[in-house]
């Protein structure tokens, strides 16, 4: 769990004073190589004053205090082995005392280790406050085997809706092969589905927002839910699927298996009329 290229720039993107009081799901150490603290501190000039703290130190916890402005960092994880401030199994409900403390959780590379992540997830919306924000940043495609789950940008839409008191405000798709560019992911409208295939790792930048307190969450696959509401024949619901990766259609691959040894083009090819899929550049 740590802080890279990608994900430094996506909490760049959102940065101001909000971050505040910040709570990471386990110490967030720093993956950037010299290379990228040198690309980082062009990009972003205050990094100037810190870059050499970078490459020596090995928690984030300070650059969120002297490049985002939290004001305090405070860190929780299942064991204290790397001196996390609060002990405790995001299996179990956290303490109810800790609950709404924290305006800003970042979950960079946490949740998807956790056995009972629908658990997981309640404790992270109850730690933030009302007007607060957490990012998630899990994996996606091709991490088998990294944890116990892979998570699609579905979930995030679902869980975080307003019934349950959250609005999503940003949602991207990244690759660790390619460092130009990522794939904003916005929400389907009723009935529709995306579908995501890549043959590099790849995982979910999320950033969600909560406006108020609900005791009882409620989360179904919202294109189930447009079925279950207004029943029509299945075949009339629109699909997107989104390959990162070829130009050809996806059915074709099994007789192309030779692309899966060595991908030409990866994660660069998007399929231009989707609708729900753009790309961007931090």
């Amino acid at each position: 769990m740590g802080i890279d290229f990608h994900v430094f720039n996506f909490l760049a993107s959102t940065k101001n004073q909000e971050f505040k009081k910040t709570l990471t799901i386990g110490r967030q150490s720093i993956h950037l190589s010299s290379k990228d603290i040198s690309i980082l501190a062009k990009k972003h000039k205050a990094l100037w004053n810190i870059r050499d703290n970078l490459i020596v130190e090995e928690f984030i916890d300070f650059v969120l205090v002297k490049h985002f402005g939290a004001t305090s960092v405070k860190s929780l994880d299942y064991s204290d082995y790397e001196k996390a401030s609060i002990t405790h199994d995001l299996n179990q409900p956290v303490d109810k005392s800790l609950h709404g403390k924290f305006d800003t959780i970042i979950d960079s590379g946490s949740l998807e280790h956790i056995f009972d992540i629908k658990k997981a997830f309640e404790n992270c919306m109850n730690l933030c406050k009302v007007g607060g924000q957490i990012f998630h940043i899990s994996p996606a495609d091709n991490f088998s085997g990294h944890g116990f789950w892979q998570i699609s940008p579905e979930l995030f839409f679902s869980l975080y809706s307003a019934k349950n008191g959250f609005q999503i405000e940003e949602i991207y798709i990244a690759s660790l092969s390619n460092k130009s560019k990522v794939f904003k992911i916005l929400r389907p409208k009723a009935g529709h589905r995306i579908t995501l295939y890549s043959t590099s790792p790849c995982y979910i930048l999320v950033k969600a927002r909560k406006i108020n307190d609900v005791n009882i969450l409620s989360v179904q696959q919202s294109d189930y839910e447009h079925i279950w509401e207004n029943p029509i024949p299945q075949q009339n619901l629109k699909g997107f699927t989104v390959d990162f990766n070829f130009k050809i259609p996806i059915k074709k691959i099994k007789r192309n298996i030779k692309l899966f040894v060595n991908p030409k083009n990866n994660f660069e090819i998007l399929n231009a009329k989707n609708e729900y899929v753009k790309v961007v550049r931090f």
